[in-house]
This record gives C-alpha cells, sequence and structure tokens, in this order.
C-alpha cells in the first residue's frame, strides 16, 4: 500500500518527499506557530537535504546534487564536489 500524506500518495520504497511537500510542510509548521528558526532554516539555501535543512559544508551530496551548488544556513556558498567522495564543499 502507498504511504499518504494528506491524501497525496507517495510510492511504497521512496526515499525522498517531493521539494513541494517539504515547503507545504514548512508552512503548516510555521502557520502552527512552530519554531523554524536555527540551522533549519532555508530561507537562504535553495537545495536542502531531505530532512528540509539546509546543507553544511562537508555533507555528503545526493546524486542529483552533483555538480549543484547552493549556499549553507550562514549564506556561504557551497558545491557539490568530488573530493575523496560528493561532499558539499565552501566555494
Amino acid at each position: 500500500m502507498p504511504h499518504t500524506l494528506r491524501g497525496t500518495p507517495f510510492p511504497a520504497g521512496a526515499q525522498e518527499a517531493p521539494s513541494s511537500v517539504l515547503v507545504r510542510l514548512r508552512e503548516a509548521a510555521q502557520d502552527a506557530g512552530a519554531d523554524t528558526s536555527g540551522s533549519s532554516d532555508t530561507g537562504t539555501c535553495s537545495t536542502v537535504a531531505n530532512s528540509g535543512n539546509c546543507y553544511e559544508a562537508r555533507q555528503y551530496c545526493r546524486n542529483r546534487d552533483h555538480g549543484a551548488s547552493t549556499t549553507d544556513a550562514g549564506g556561504a556558498g557551497i558545491t557539490c564536489a568530488y573530493r575523496n567522495g560528493w561532499r558539499w564543499t565552501y566555494s
């Protein structure tokens, strides 16, 4: 049986939620008065981890992020580059 979130089906075995779902979850948390500040604030980063948090330098990159650039939560530029494994590095 597929997993669902508010009636939106996810295929069985899916490992990542679509970014549109993450945005809706973040907005719902803010509307409910949850604290969404701190390292989970994605106001400055365009590429976020599956958890919805901004990436930090030295973290491993997902396959789909290879070669991508974004910023960390502090606004510093980072790029997914191969450095003894695909990792986020300062640009």
